[in-house]
């Protein structure tokens, strides 16, 4: 809002009549203000002028937009440890909230705290975070969100929302080698199975031979 060096005086207040709420004094370029107390997100300043001449102006405003807090991210749906699942999908809500991003990664090598690696903010809550999981094995992953309000307002990224959990991914078993078959009577045959995702504990291995 901006004023002619004519004015000497300014009227500041929250009515939109500029009839109460504030007191003249000298016009000045800054000055704290308690905004109205409304659960609204979109406050209004109003003021008036009074010149050298004792004139007053109309009352005329200005619009802040607002919140009173940060928006902080909630997660629902959220995968435990000794999931296998092969997707991540997760539920994201949260007062004030208005849009997010993410990002995904080994509990090891990932910092919530830095703005590097998030998606593109202005996902919608209404669509869930949808993500492959097939690159991980087992191992801790942990998904980081911030919050955005409908005025811009991020979450900080010193307060991300974070889940971590231990994944237990599916192990498929490949037969190696170039003997798939034998001739029977042999006795002497050796396969090499291999396992492509490290298991967390010891597996067994159930295998059937058949003849024909």
């Amino acid at each position: 809002m901006t004023y002619s060096s004519n004015f000497k005086e300014m009227y500041l207040t929250n009515d939109p009549n500029c009839s109460s709420g504030g007191v003249w004094e000298s016009v000045a370029l800054t000055k704290p203000w308690n905004l109205s107390s409304d659960s609204s997100f979109k406050k209004s300043v109003f003021v008036k002028f009074k010149d050298l001449d004792n004139k007053v102006t109309s009352c005329s405003s200005t619009s802040i937009n607002y919140v009173n807090s940060q928006p902080m991210a909630q997660l629902y749906n959220l995968p435990q440890n000794g999931n296998s699942d092969e997707y991540l999908a997760v539920e994201v809500g949260g007062e004030y909230l208005a849009a997010y991003k993410y990002k995904l990664g080994t509990t090891a090598s990932i910092d919530c705290s830095l703005p590097s690696g998030y998606s593109a903010a202005g996902i919608s809550p209404k669509n869930w975070i949808w993500d492959s999981l097939n690159s991980f094995g087992n191992e801790s992953i942990t998904l980081c969100v911030i919050g955005i309000s409908s005025n811009g307002v991020q979450q900080a990224y010193s307060a991300a929302t974070s889940h971590s959990w231990t994944r237990s991914a599916k192990s498929y078993i490949e037969v190696l080698g170039s003997a798939k078959s034998v001739i029977e009577g042999n006795q002497n045959v050796q396969f090499t199975l291999y396992s492509k995702v490290a298991p967390l504990s010891p597996i067994t291995i159930n295998y059937d031979l058949f003849f024909w």
